[in-house]
């Protein structure tokens, strides 16, 4: 079985992106043409529709009932941010966290994806599925908390870009 979940997002209110949702479009394309995916197997969340709720709902739909020898695929392109990172004790700042930014996004925890979050729906992902994880998402790091370790014990290190010196 394939399953995927792509996001893209422009329209974000005082700041908005070019290109993410062609981002989007180019990736769900890619799928269909060269990956073997079919129409049906993708869900696409874009700009308005690209609410917290959405989101999560859609990414818990992407790892239910997965078996070995599936292949997922979770693309977002959008704002990404790190917060302060609050002890769930003391509330004390420890650290930040890396978020995405979906489109209802407001600096309140309600309204953010963190790496933590993420970090729980991936776990779920059973040893033997094929998982690709893409974010292009400037300022939110790896969006892998140092805790994460899926299922399967297996991980391929996060590969991030930095920005050329030219810039």
């Amino acid at each position: 079985m394939n399953r995927a979940m792509v996001v893209g997002i422009n329209t974000y209110k005082g700041c908005p992106l070019q290109g993410c949702v062609n981002d989007a479009i180019d990736v769900a394309n890619y799928l269909v043409d060269f990956q073997g995916f079919k129409p049906e197997e993708i869900r696409m969340l874009t700009n308005e529709r690209a609410t917290t709720q959405e989101i999560t709902l859609r990414l818990k739909w992407l790892v239910k009932g997965l078996v070995s020898g599936d292949r997922i695929v979770f693309s977002y392109s959008g704002h990404g941010a790190q917060v302060a990172r609050r002890e769930e004790t003391t509330g004390d700042i420890n650290g930040l966290e890396s978020v995405i930014c979906p489109i209802d996004f407001n600096w309140e925890p309600e309204f953010m994806i963190t790496d933590k979050e993420l970090n729980q729906i991936f776990r779920q992902i059973p040893e033997g599925v094929e998982c690709n994880w893409i974010s292009d998402s400037c300022h939110s790091a790896s969006l892998t908390s140092k805790d994460f370790t899926p299922a399967s014990g297996l991980i391929q290190t996060p590969k991030s870009f930095p920005m050329p010196a030219g810039i």
